[in-house]
């Protein structure tokens, strides 16, 4: 079922109707579709996925209303007031997906914790994977262990109402819901039968890449991109909900890099890392401030896309 053909209705997916070419699972984001979509203070935001990997080669174009009266175009467009928030995204291609959502507003930041649980011996039952100790980790998780991710406000403070969708950026490995702010991820194959695991297939270590989608009420919908670690050493730094190679000591919280071509679903990776006070070494981009630190989630939503991103130094933030 398609949230582009379907939307995003007062937080929860209500689901009217599915798109016969869109195949895949609610947790496997597929081709070319919208994720997710909201509003942060007063400006419309989605979660475009390409279909490719966390960046676009091209970006989409997006098409805003906002009950049935037009808004604009492209990243960054304003949103007047409450109502029924539209949009229609266009790929690179021609491919159409549409979505809607309830306006209200909610700050977009999210915090991230992520653990390593022993569910090798498990049967993957929910109640039995809440009795688990899951022990805390700053990135990767040990070979043949599950990964336990939930979300949070920054600051540590439990997320608010509403649930979170859980979504694989290539469809590789498996998510175990626990409860309405977290899951286990595993990087296995896991096939159930009527509720019982009847195999389960390792797909061995590497870096796996996810959308946490937070649906929460009333139209206030946020979202994480996010990286799972599993047996990989690093060394790894943090930005958002990102695992990015290399070692820097950020203690005033932001780094400056430079853009180079990364294999895999990353696409981009940041090289020359320094740690910064301000955002001097920033440098000019046509697809953002220089105002404030850059963002890789733009890049994975098409805001930024790759081939202008290639050698440009930027500054983000770490934690």
């Amino acid at each position: 079922m398609d949230l582009s053909r379907a939307g995003v209705v007062t937080g929860v997916l209500l689901l009217s109707g599915c798109d016969a070419s869109f195949t895949v699972s609610r947790q496997e984001l597929g081709p070319f579709r919208i994720a997710g979509l909201g509003v942060h203070d007063g400006v419309a935001h989605a979660a475009v996925w390409s279909g490719e990997g966390l960046f676009h080669e091209e970006a989409p174009v997006l098409s805003w209303s906002l009950d049935g009266e037009p808004l604009g175009l492209g990243f960054g467009v304003e949103v007047p007031g409450p109502g029924t928030l539209e949009l229609e995204a266009t790929s690179p291609d021609g491919v159409v997906r549409r979505a809607e959502v309830s306006v209200a507003d909610l700050p977009a930041e999210l915090a991230l914790m992520r653990a390593e649980v022993d569910l090798r011996q498990s049967e993957l039952e929910r109640e039995e994977r809440e009795a688990m100790e899951a022990e805390p980790v700053d990135d990767s998780v040990a070979t043949g262990l599950a990964a336990r991710l939930e979300l949070g406000e920054p600051g540590g403070s439990e997320l608010g109402e509403g649930l979170v969708r859980w979504m694989r950026a290539d469809g590789a490995g498996t998510v175990l819901e626990l409860d309405e702010r977290s899951a286990d991820f595993l990087a296995e194959d896991v096939v159930f039968e009527d509720g019982e695991v009847v195999s389960r297939e390792s797909l061995g270590d590497g870096l796996y890449s996810l959308l946490a989608l937070h649906l929460g009420g009333e139209g206030a919908n946020r979202w994480l991109w996010l990286d799972v670690a599993v047996g990989e050493e690093g060394p790894w730094w943090r930005h958002e909900g990102r695992l990015l190679p290399g070692e820097v000591s950020a203690e005033s919280g932001l780094v400056a890099g430079t853009f180079v071509e990364a294999q895999g679903l990353a696409g981009l990776t940041l090289e020359d890392l320094a740690s910064v006070e301000n955002l001097d070494e920033m440098e000019p981009l046509a697809c953002a401030s220089g105002d404030t630190p850059f963002r890789l989630a733009w890049i994975a939503e098409g805001r930024c896309p790759r081939p202008d991103m290639l050698g440009k130094r930027v500054v983000v933030t770490t934690w």
